[in-house]
């Protein structure tokens, strides 16, 4: 299959093995690793042409994060360690780097957080061959719905059956009528010793239904044809004996003639397909000689000038085109280069403390840390202390706003500076608990934030004595958590929903967000994370 082969193509990739070898990865360019890699954007050439995949994963070994691409909005786990307590991690372990087919089913949740359909995915070990040890697992997906299509065109009548199961006897797939006793008898001789499972194009004789059996040697999965004997038996009866002799020797006697002329037809049409394999993979200098003058000639000499002219068209005007768009987005990207916004923050900075004006400058200061704290070199994860310090400079601000309206107080707790949480999920509470909660207020108010640890958790509250909210106000703002969002019904909702499913993707059910608020009296929200500590 074209999975087995791009499967193939992945394990024995000198530039893949690579990255999957290192041993100290530089685990904070993790992504551009995976994406300057032309090895992996062969990968996404190849979903591209074909619909029927519909995931790719590849789970490092050595520390790097995965790397993987949906085609059909599922989302996978990005947990290694989840992954390889996984049955379809164990299996692949010990197939020792062969390939192994199982089924997924849309519920299942050990490899998604997120799964659209019922899935058929082909994993493999990739091993390191010097040192036999285990560098990388790579897994593929197709849609089931895919190989259910495949079988039911394959299906001549109505009662009759196909199954397509595993290695190890599990039913990946199946179409048609099949009964409980005939797949339990076909599950059996797949489980029993190769001496007495049936060999690879026999039939089996069971009950009413006759069952061919067939193992493609490219996929090492198994399928079963079940017809009825009753469809033999009605054939049989319309066509007598003598015919049947007859054509049986007719074929017999034309079976050499026909292995001849096929030699003949499918010869140079096998070096046609090679030849356009070579070309698919990026071998532009690929060209066929046939001799012969017939339609197959005339087939070779059109791919020889269309192999030419696309080559030609690549080089004169894709090539030029690449570079050119090359060009005007490094420009780009020089004009909009974050260190630009920082240095003219700085310049403005220090020509207000020359003016005398501190009030100014400070405020310029703290925007300038917001800025840099919150892009956070486009990293999505950041430190308790770095938020903590974002927070402050924002409550700053808006002190400077405010004047004595505004007061606060930001209490966390030293000991858990260097945790991990996602970037910018206490500054939208914050900035709520202002703009919803004390600046409508007539004598304004106090906003508290603080951070503790309790066992193996991270807890921050965010807490304002503002104007608060109704009961129902509260309610439509936590049904923000789970899609329902209606901003003009709920102060804020927007930023609820954004954090609530940053917070969803990251740590899936492990957390907790909780809002209580009451009118006139102000507003809680607690935040509850597993605790992650910061490794170099």
């Amino acid at each position: 299959m074209d999975i087995s082969d791009i499967s193939t193509y992945i394990a024995i990739n000198d530039n893949i093995n690579k990255v999957l070898n290192e041993k100290n990865p530089n685990l904070n360019s993790n992504q551009s690793t995976w994406e300057q890699d032309n090895s992996m954007r062969f990968i996404l050439d190849e979903i591209a042409t074909k619909s029927h995949i519909k995931f790719v994963a590849l789970y490092a070994e050595n520390g790097l994060s995965p790397y993987y691409i949906t085609t059909d909005t599922s989302v996978l786990s990005s947990d290694s360690d989840g992954v390889r307590k996984s049955p379809y991690y164990v299996a692949a372990t010990a197939a020792g780097g062969a390939p192994v087919w199982s089924r997924v089913d849309q519920k299942d949740h050990q490899l998604f957080e997120v799964n659209k359909s019922t899935k058929i995915m082909l994993s493999r070990m990739i091993v390191n061959r010097t040192q036999v040890r285990n560098i990388g697992y790579l897994v593929f997906g197709i849609d089931e719905s895919y190989l259910q299509n495949i079988i039911k065109s394959a299906i001549k009548q109505g009662n009759e059956g196909i199954s397509v199961i595993n290695q190890s006897g599990e039913i990946l797939t199946q179409s048609g009528k099949i009964s409980g006793d005939v797949a339990g008898y076909i599950s059996g001789h797949l489980r029993s010793q190769s001496q007495t499972a049936p060999a690879a194009g026999s039939f089996a004789d069971y009950k009413d239904s006759y069952i061919y059996f067939s193992r493609p040697s490219a996929t090492g999965t198994s399928v079963f044809y079940v017809v009825p004997k009753s469809n033999l038996l009605n054939s049989l009866k319309d066509v007598a004996a003598v015919p049947v002799l007859i054509l049986i020797g007719a074929l017999l006697l034309l079976l050499p003639i026909s292995f001849f002329v096929s030699a003949i037809i499918t010869k140079p049409m096998g070096q046609l397909c090679d030849s356009m394999q070579k070309f698919k993979k990026g071998d532009f200098s690929q060209r066929v000689n046939f001799e012969a003058k017939d339609e197959v000639g005339q087939v070779g000499q059109c791919y020889n000038e269309m192999v030419c002219n696309m080559k030609e068209l690549i080089d004169t005007t894709y090539v030029l085109k690449l570079r050119e768009r090359e060009s005007e987005l490094s420009s780009l990207q020089a004009q909009i280069n974050p260190h630009f916004l920082y240095n003219t923050l700085d310049s403005i900075y220090w020509q207000a403390l020359t003016a005398g004006n501190a009030e100014i400058a400070d405020m310029i200061y703290s925007l300038s840390r917001i800025f840099r704290l919150s892009l956070n070199r486009g990293q999505g994860m950041t430190t308790v202390e770095k938020e903590k310090e974002l927070v402050y400079h924002y409550l700053l601000i808006q002190k400077m706003r405010f004047k004595e309206k505004l007061q606060f107080s930001l209490n966390i707790d030293e000991r858990i500076y260097n945790c991990i949480i996602p970037k910018l999920i206490i500054q939208p509470f914050v900035e709520n608990a202002i703009v919803h909660g004390i600046e409508d207020s007539d004598t304004g108010g106090t906003v508290s934030v603080v951070g503790r640890c309790e066992e193996d958790q991270l807890i921050f509250t965010i807490e304002d004595d503002g104007i608060g909210m109704t009961e129902q106000q509260s309610e439509s703002l936590l049904d923000c958590r789970h899609g329902d969002l209606n901003t003009n019904k709920s102060p804020g909702g927007y930023a609820v929903n954004n954090v609530y499913e940053r917070l969803k993707l990251k740590f899936n059910e492990d957390f907790l967000l909780k809002i209580d608020s009451e009118e006139t009296k102000g507003t809680k929200v607690t935040m509850v994370l597993p605790r992650t500590d910061f490794k170099l």
